[in-house]
């Protein structure tokens, strides 16, 4: 692992001795600087970098030059991290999701939300009861898959990303008219993800 972080510029102000403990990391892009989170053997969790929007979870929107840990997402035993443009989603062990930074076209699936910014982690607590397969987000929006072929969507439509209706956003996920065998392939841009699926009796991109 410390030798596939030694790729990343961002990375180098992490201490070698912490860089040997890292389990996961997560390097992306916001508006053009770069953003780390990583996960150690101890579970914690850890942010560094640009933070724009509050991306990186920690409570605040300022720059971070140094690691700064997350204690939202410590010992949640975190699986993976998904990002669309200044947002996060992370997926727990146990198939949780947990959401932060801009939320301006109800990127971050809060069915009512208080704020354009969630600056620390929330529980999206409507997939709990839910066998999360695949997760997608494109600039301002996401898509998920169940382990039951379901699809739910949210976030910015205003070019029809979601798949429902037209219209500027859907704050909150909505299942979509689609049933899923399987993934066959998938990419994701900017303003879309395409995804080609294999249905019960066509295939639908």
């Amino acid at each position: 692992m410390c030798s596939y972080l030694d790729e990343f510029s961002i990375c180098n102000t992490i201490s070698d001795n912490i860089k040997q403990n890292i389990i996961l990391f997560h390097v992306f892009e916001t508006d053009y600087e770069s953003n780390v989170l990583y996960v150690t053997s101890d579970d914690l969790v850890y942010g560094l970098g640009y933070n724009y929007y509050g991306c990186l979870g920690l409570g605040h929107n300022h720059m971070v030059t140094s690691p700064q840990i997350i204690p939202q997402l410590c010992h949640q035993r975190i699986q993976r991290f998904i990002n669309g443009f200044s947002f996060v989603l992370a997926v727990t062990a146990e198939n949780h999701i947990y959401i932060w930074g801009q939320n301006s076209w109800g990127q971050l699936g809060v069915t009512t939300p208080e704020t354009d910014v969630y600056i620390k982690p929330q529980k999206l607590a409507f997939f709990d009861d839910k066998d999360i397969l695949e997760i997608s987000c494109g600039l301002n929006h996401c898509l998920i898959l169940s382990s039951d072929g379901q699809v739910y969507g949210w976030g910015r439509n205003s070019e029809g990303q979601v798949w429902g209706p037209l219209r500027e956003a859907y704050c909150g996920p909505m299942k979509l008219d689609l049933y899923i065998v399987g993934v066959i392939t998938r990419t994701i841009g900017w303003d879309v993800v395409i995804t080609q699926y294999e249905s019960h009796n066509s295939l639908k991109t």
